[in-house]
């Protein structure tokens, strides 16, 4: 490809594609070489032939912000609301004057949410959370069926709930070592097909945590409350200690 002429490129940035742009270098040195421009608003700007010409930068940065806004103000707010009324919901906020503007809608459920029009008409976001979350669990839906069949062709493990509504709903399932554990379909798909004995979890009580202390130590336990191996108990002497399975 033969290479422009620094006259070539002056005649097509200052000819009427080019947005009133004026040429102030001097010398060029590829598409890709940074070159200094005069916007129309006489501001100065610099970037290369590559970008001015794709129209992607034609002007300066306070221009271009400019550009932007106008953009972004194409929907009037009449259109936003007959818009997103067509899906059952109801634009609340008063003032809507651009598709990038937080907004708040009413669902059809009846909650309110907050999102753009940008998001909403790009059906990103035409429902409230709960509502989204019912839209994803019905295209992933599977039936009883499906659910069994993956459940007890995993880690020999048993389904023992009789009904499955999605893969929100807890189910009852039978580990291979007999103890029946609570978990969703999408936490089991994911890898929690265990109890808690056999996946490695160990919860004490209060009880458990006393009766080791005062097995194993001269101190008698004043804390009566235990959560979990990170709570901070007390003993008779009054010494801070971290009660773990690893002890």
């Amino acid at each position: 490809m033969k290479k422009l002429t620094i006259e070539e490129v002056k005649e097509f940035v200052e000819g009427e594609n080019g947005n009133g742009c004026k040429l102030i270098s001097t010398e060029y040195n590829g598409q890709y070489a940074t070159m200094n421009f005069k916007c129309k608003c006489c501001n100065k700007f610099e970037t290369h032939l590559n970008a001015f010409k794709s129209g992607n930068k034609r002007q300066c940065n306070e221009c271009g912000k400019a550009l932007m806004i106008k953009n972004k103000l194409k929907y009037t707010p009449s259109y936003i609301k007959e818009f997103i009324s067509k899906y059952n919901c109801k634009l609340l906020t008063v003032d809507c004057t651009h598709s990038t503007q937080d907004i708040k809608v009413m669902c059809l459920c009846g909650d309110i949410f907050n999102t753009t029009f940008s998001h909403f008409k790009e059906d990103n976001q035409r429902q409230c959370n709960q509502c989204g979350y019912k839209k994803t669990a019905d295209k992933l839906k599977f039936s009883y069926e499906d659910v069994k069949y993956n459940i007890e062709s995993t880690n020999n493990c048993r389904l023992v709930s009789i009904e499955y509504k999605d893969q929100l709903q807890k189910l009852e399932i039978e580990c291979s070592c007999g103890n029946i554990f609570n978990k969703t379909f999408k936490d089991f798909k994911a890898g929690q097909n265990k109890c808690n004995d056999c996946a490695g979890k160990f919860f004490y009580t209060i009880d458990d945590v006393k009766e080791y202390i005062e097995k194993n130590s001269n101190s008698i336990l004043l804390s009566t409350i235990y959560k979990d191996q990170k709570t901070k108990i007390k003993t008779e002497m009054w010494l801070w200690k971290y009660f773990s399975k690893d002890i």
